[in-house]
């Protein structure tokens, strides 16, 4: 059980460490915002910051260190928190480009992220209850609202495509890779919000097992999402062309 509760967070983290380092690589070529905002987004939250964060959690379940378990904890918040922000500026690049009031939200994320994170640093208490474990979930809470943003600007970018679709006037399979991205971030939004809600209502962030798999479900859903949209092999493309 405690495999397959690991297992989504897993996938997710790996498919965001070799889907951000191929956008990264990309962004050296292009040098284009998105593909630079999102690498580090994928780099930092989705692989970093679970490495971390699921490194605490066995030590925790294990009867790890305490000391070391608050630490790894720490370092898997922060890393969490600069990809929340690069998310938001890659949700504003790809969709919203030519807009400027996304600057004013992502500014308002990134103080939120800092004041969170300065407090975080300042302190070593992360028992229910503590500021710092307060301003954790606040950081948390940040990181829901930027999956939810990006999740939105999917959807309704793919209720426009859809009647450009039907008249020829964009590609199939680039309607089918912003509606995978809709449901990666509606995954990645639900598997925050479930962990928020967890603490809210049991007062810990330790999950039962049941929940621990609800959220490995939603992890696994997320990666294989994640990988069809930016980078989806070619034996899934190929139904696009016959299609065509």
């Amino acid at each position: 059980m405690e495999f397959l509760g690991l297992l989504g967070n897993v996938a997710f983290a790996l498919a965001s460490a070799v889907v951000g380092v191929r956008l990264l690589l990309l962004a050296r070529q292009t040098h284009c915002a998105p593909e630079l905002a999102m690498g580090l987004a994928f780099v930092s939250s989705g692989a970093i910051g679970f490495v971390f964060y699921v490194s605490a959690d066995v030590l925790r379940r294990n009867g790890g260190d305490a000391t070391a378990i608050a630490r790894l904890g720490q370092l898997g918040t922060l890393f969490f928190y600069g990809g929340y922000a690069a998310m938001a500026v890659g949700t504003w690049r790809m969709f919203r480009p030519a807009e400027r009031w996304p600057i004013g939200v992502i500014a308002g994320f990134c103080a939120v992220l800092l004041g969170a994170s300065a407090t975080l640093l300042g302190t070593t208490d992360s028992q229910p209850g503590a500021t710092g474990e307060i301003a954790t979930w606040i950081g948390i809470g940040v990181g829901c609202s930027v999956f939810a943003w990006s999740a939105i600007e999917a959807w309704l970018l793919v209720a426009r495509m859809g009647k450009r679709l039907a008249l020829g006037l964009v590609e199939a399979e680039v309607v089918d890779r912003v509606r995978l991205w809709g449901w990666a971030a509606s995954a990645a939004c639900a598997m925050t919000g479930h962990a928020i809600a967890m603490r809210l209502a049991t007062g810990s962030a330790v999950l039962s097992n049941g929940h621990q798999l609800f959220a490995s479900g939603l992890g696994l859903v997320a990666a294989i999402a994640v990988w069809l949209a930016f980078f989806p092999p070619a034996a899934y493309r190929r139904r696009f062309a016959r299609a065509a």
